[in-house]
C-alpha cells in the first residue's frame, strides 16, 4: 500500500492572463498477491493527505476481509453471497429467508454468472423486462 503525491500536469491560463495553479493530488495504490503474481491496484486520488490516508485504511480493511479490490473477475453471484452473509447478522430470520428466496429464484439464475465489470444497464433492463 502506498500514498504518493502526484504533481500537477500543467498550468492553465485564466481569462485574466494569469496562470491558475492546479492542485497537487495524493494517489493511493494497493499491492496484492494473487497466486504467484503481484499486482498494484489503483485506489483513487485525493486532494488532501488525510483523505488519502482514510481511503488507504478502508482499502486495507477490505483487503483483510477478503473483498476483491479489483472487480474484474468478481461475478454477481459472489457479490450477492457477500451481501447476504453481511445482512444475515443484522436482519430478522424471516427477512433473511425472503432475501435468500429472491436471490435464489430471480437474481442468480439470470445474472449470477455475469462478471460485475461486464454488467451493463442493457443487461439489467432486459432482466427486469422479463
Amino acid at each position: 500500500m502506498s500514498i504518493y503525491k502526484r504533481k500537477p500536469r500543467s498550468q492553465t491560463k485564466t481569462s485574466g492572463g494569469r496562470g491558475a495553479r492546479r492542485q497537487e493530488r495524493y494517489v493511493v495504490t494497493v499491492d496484492t498477491t494473487e497466486g504467484s503474481r503481484r499486482r498494484r491496484h489503483y485506489a483513487g486520488t485525493y486532494r488532501t493527505k488525510e483523505a488519502a490516508e482514510s481511503a488507504e485504511r478502508i482499502a486495507l480493511g477490505a483487503q483483510e476481509k477478503g473483498i476483491a479490490l479489483s472487480p474484474a473477475g468478481v461475478t454477481v453471484k459472489e457479490i450477492v453471497e457477500r451481501y447476504l452473509a453481511d445482512r444475515r447478522l443484522r436482519l430478522a430470520p424471516k427477512t433473511m429467508e425472503r432475501y435468500d428466496d429472491v436471490a435464489r429464484l430471480y437474481v442468480l439464475p439470470h445474472l449470477g454468472a455475469i462478471r460485475v465489470a461486464k454488467l451493463k444497464p442493457k443487461v439489467i433492463n432486459a432482466w427486469l423486462a422479463r
